[in-house]
Order: C-alpha cells, then sequence, then structure tokens
C-alpha cells in the first residue's frame, strides 16, 4: 500500500457557477490540523476557506480494520460533484500471474488478475454516464471490492445503510494500482 505523497489523501470534485468542473486534491489544501479523540483521528483541512475538509480514520485493532469518513463544509455556490477517500494504491502486481486478484463486483462480477487489459478505460464519472462507469447502484451491485492475494489481501467496503451512489473502480496508473 502507497503511504507517501504518491496520490492525494482526497480528491474533491467541484462544479462552479458556470459550469466549470474543478479538482481539488488534497495536495493543494492548506493543512489546519490533527486532532484525536476516542481512538480516532481528525485531520482538518482547508481550500482557500471556501471547502473545510475533515477527514477522519479510525484504527480497529480487535478486528485489524482502518475505517475511513470524511466531511467537507461548502462555503461556496458551487456544487461538489463527488469526493474520492481515500486514496489507496499499491505496486501492480496483477501480471495475469493469479497470484493478486481484484475482485471486482461489476454487473455478475469479476476476478480481474490483469489490470492493463480492463474492457473500459478508466474515466471519472461525469454526464452523461454512457452505462460503463463502476457506478453503485447500476453497473456495480455491491457496496465493496477486494484485492486478494496468495498469503492476504484487502477489503474495501463502503458500508452506507442509505445505500447512496458512489463509484467503486480501479485503474492503473504510474505502475501502481488506484482504487
Amino acid at each position: 500500500l502507497c503511504a507517501d505523497n504518491t496520490y492525494p489523501l482526497f480528491v474533491l470534485s467541484v462544479i462552479a457557477e458556470n459550469y466549470e468542473n474543478k479538482k481539488i486534491p488534497s495536495f493543494d489544501c492548506a493543512f489546519v490540523g490533527v486532532e484525536e479523540k476516542e481512538g480516532a483521528y481528525y485531520l482538518t483541512y482547508s481550500y482557500l476557506e471556501q471547502f473545510i475538509v475533515t477527514a477522519v480514520i479510525t484504527a480497529c485493532p480487535e478486528t485489524e480494520e482502518f475505517r475511513f469518513r470524511i466531511c467537507v463544509k461548502n462555503n461556496t455556490s458551487s456544487l461538489i460533484e463527488w469526493v474520492e477517500y481515500p486514496g489507496v494504491s499499491w505496486q501492480d502486481d496483477l501480471d495475469g500471474s493469479k497470484k493478486s486478484n481484484i475482485l471486482w463486483i461489476f454487473n455478475e462480477g469479476a476476478l480481474v488478475s490483469y489490470n492493463k487489459g480492463k474492457m473500459w478505460p478508466y474515466e471519472d464519472p461525469c454526464y452523461p454516464s454512457w452505462g460503463t462507469f463502476g457506478i453503485f447502484p447500476n453497473m456495480v451491485q455491491s457496496q465493496f471490492m477486494a484485492y486478494l492475494y496468495d498469503d492476504g489481501g484487502m477489503y474495501i467496503g463502503c458500508h452506507d445503510q442509505h445505500k447512496n451512489v458512489k463509484q467503486i473502480d480501479f485503474y492503473h496508473k504510474d505502475e501502481r494500482v488506484k482504487l
């Protein structure tokens, strides 16, 4: 897994009043501070005081989980189109050897062992969707995906009891797999 500055912790996709789309990565935000409360870390960022972002990371040692939550305060008339969080990636080892796979619940589900040959190239979600985005509920049937390896793996779940719209997808970038 990548725990450096290769990819931002979060990205906001914002649509301004003039319908211009702007992507705001955490790299472009000022770090305001971090606070620890009841085992959770609250990292606060500000983008020109227009957007205040609080990323929450909780470690759960008893279940070997990390839980992620994000809150965005929008002080503008712009619309927040989507939020990418957390920024997760790892060295691309999807080489077809079947030592590593991604369990991706697109349509009926797929076990992907070769990333570079994905049927549709990755695109950020937008309108119209053309029906090829990894959107839940739609082409993606469940709110999770998993990275599987011979001796372990990683489960990425979006446990949202209201089943709100979200994108669950992955792509190859810079010799890494990005979720």
